[in-house]
């Protein structure tokens, strides 16, 4: 799931860790469908 995420260009660590400061207003939707694609697929 990580790399998927890496793959959409959702930068974590390879245990699932992620920035909170690097989510604001103008790409949060992007992130939340990102997130849901990954782990729902």
């Amino acid at each position: 799931q990580v790399k998927k995420l890496i793959d959409k260009s959702v930068y974590l660590t390879s245990d699932g860790r992620i920035s909170i400061a690097g989510i604001y207003p103008a790409n949060v939707d992007y992130l939340a469908k990102a997130i849901h694609e990954v782990t729902t697929n």
